[in-house]
């Protein structure tokens, strides 16, 4: 058997999504599980044992027609879109594509793209829950504890040599000042004062940054003498640097999830955002 799971969006939706690979691998033993992911999303998903096949989305006008050749080239007995809301790319897709079982979600008043409706519970489920709920139709349930996320390093895996300077035999705390939008992230005036009120142990602090939040970052480390600075160039080198830390602090951002994958004690900000709590917590 043959199926396609398809996630398009965020780092963070696509690694809370990885405990359905494991799933559906277990449950059926001659099943192949390809995963179309956005190209720069994929990278969390290299190494995954329950991952046989990582096609790369790309929209870039010269790489489309090859990536809908990839998608479109091979029989799927399933098409598997776990979102719990609507997309337009989604519907487009998935009404393209030959597959005969389609499961995702159906908005109303539209016209039915899935045959396989994703039925929305009427309690808030967790990210991860959402996945798995897409699993219904194959038998498989959400079990009652929510697995953790699972990610993975390839053997020799090389990460940057900025990044390997870093990791020596000194405990660190892996500090991420980044995320997706403005509402989420604090000032350099509330790290700072954060910073110096909690009781810190004696160990380095990794402050983890995007290049936009470049000049904060120097702003903090101006003041808070622990700090070394690491900007993300890559979603593998942060892997492995929150893989090899003592504990992580972060905004709501897959930080987060990629901390809880490598079971790592998070300290995560959710001030004002209930609702992200309960889906991503």
């Amino acid at each position: 058997m043959k199926i396609l799971f398809v996630q398009l969006g965020r780092f963070g939706d696509l690694v809370l999504m990885t405990p359905v690979f494991r799933l559906i691998k277990e449950r059926y033993t001659n099943i192949e599980v390809t995963v179309l992911a956005g190209r720069k999303n994929y990278s969390v998903l290299i190494g995954n044992p329950f991952i046989d096949n990582i096609i790369k989305f790309d929209k870039s006008p010269f790489k489309l027609p090859l990536t809908l050749f990839k998608i479109l080239s091979k029989y799927y007995d399933y098409w598997i879109d776990p979102r719990d809301h609507f997309s337009e790319e989604s519907r487009i897709l998935a009404k393209i594509s030959r597959v005969k079982n389609r499961i995702g979600f159906n908005e109303k008043g539209m016209d039915r793209v899935f045959n396989y409706d994703l039925s929305v519970p009427s309690y808030e489920l967790h990210h991860t829950e959402i996945g798995i709920n897409s699993l219904k139709e194959l038998g498989i349930k959400i079990p009652n504890n929510i697995p953790k996320p699972e990610l993975y390093f390839m053997n020799n895996e090389k990460f940057s040599l900025k990044t390997t300077k870093l990791v020596n035999d000194d405990k660190f705390i892996f500090l991420n000042i980044s995320a997706s939008g403005n509402h989420k992230m604090w000032d350099s005036r509330s790290w700072i004062e954060f910073l110096r009120k909690i009781k810190i142990p004696d160990y380095r602090i990794i402050l983890n940054y995007m290049q936009s939040e470049e000049k904060q970052a120097f702003e903090i480390k101006s003041v808070v003498n622990q700090i070394v600075l690491h900007k993300a160039d890559s979603i593998r080198d942060v892997m492995f640097l929150i893989s090899k830390s003592e504990f992580v602090v972060t905004p709501d951002t897959a930080i987060v999830h990629i901390a809880a994958a490598f079971d790592k004690p998070i300290f995560a900000l959710y001030s004002g955002l209930d609702n992200f709590y309960i889906k991503f917590h």
